[in-house]
Order: C-alpha cells, then structure tokens, then sequence
C-alpha cells in the first residue's frame, strides 16, 4: 500500500514538475541586433493580427509561412502556419506561442508559457483539432549580412517591424 501511495505522490508532483514551462529559466538580454519583428520573405504570414488570445480565434492565411517577435528583455512571439497536400483535402496547421527566449551563442532557446495549435483537415476529422500547446524549441541562429535579415537553420528571414516599435507592442 505504501508503494502505491509513494507511486502516486511521485505522478502528480511530475504532472506539474515536467511539464516545459516548469523548466524555464530566466531569460536574458536578446541582442539587439535581433530585436524586432521577423517574418519568412514571401510567406502569408505577418504579426500583424495572426492570433486573438482573447478569443481563441487565428487569422486564415492563404499561404505557408511564419514569424517571430523578439524583444529586448527577452520575450517572444511567434506564429506558423505549414500546408501539406493540394485540393480540396489540403491540410493546414496553424501555431502561435508566447514565452521567454534565452540566447546561447548561435542557438536561440523558446521556452513558450502560452500556445495554441489549430489542424485544419477537411477530409479527415480525425485530424481535424485545436488545443493548447506549451513546449520548447531551439532555434539555430545567425545574423544577416544586411540589418534587415535574420537566418534561422530553417529559413531566412527579414524585418518586419524596427526593434523600437517591437519593443513597446
């Protein structure tokens, strides 16, 4: 009985304990070199009313991309829309998740407090979801040749607000 008891003590402390945002740690200065609003060159998808957190709701975008906000004091932003598929039964995933940022030489470290994904998959309702979602993800960085660019391993980026104005939103 004993055993039962100390199993289930240990569940419920790691059900809160590892969780991702249990293991934030404090954030940083970002450099300023990255301070601002960073969005994929070409892609459908801007800062700029991408996700209500009052009600839930995303903004549809017709085409895949992403963004990034960073900020000073080492918060961020960031929203993600990818489509898989054509037709009629194309799948589309939207993502937005707000946290702390943590900056290690080249490696940018999201520690997201707050998320919520959307996966819209009209021909299979299975897959066909919304829910909240919390993680972390690291992000390999360096800085553009010009200001206005900003190179993930992923993609290349550009400015799409100045730091200041990213800075007081």
């Amino acid at each position: 009985m004993k055993q039962h008891v100390l199993l289930l003590v240990s569940l419920a402390l790691c059900s809160v304990a590892c969780t991702p945002s249990a293991f934030i740690v404090a954030s940083g200065p970002v450099p300023e070199g990255i301070v601002g609003s960073w969005r994929l060159d070409g892609g459908g998808v801007s800062s700029n009313r991408f996700y209500d957190p009052e009600t839930l709701e995303f903004a549809e975008a017709s085409m895949s991309g992403q963004y990034i906000t960073l900020t000073v004091d080492g918060r961020f932003e960031s929203g993600r829309v990818t489509r898989t598929g054509t037709g009629g039964c194309a799948v589309a995933r939207y993502e937005y998740h707000r946290g702390t940022v943590v900056v290690r030489d080249s490696v940018l470290v999201l520690y997201s407090t707050s998320g919520r994904v959307r996966n819209v998959a009209p021909c299979d309702l299975n897959a066909d979801y919304e829910k909240n979602d919390v993680r972390v993800e690291s992000l390999a960085w360096r800085p553009g040749i010009a200001e206005n660019s900003l190179f993930l391993a992923s993609a290349s980026l550009v400015r799409e607000i100045p730091a200041s104005v990213a800075i007081a939103r």
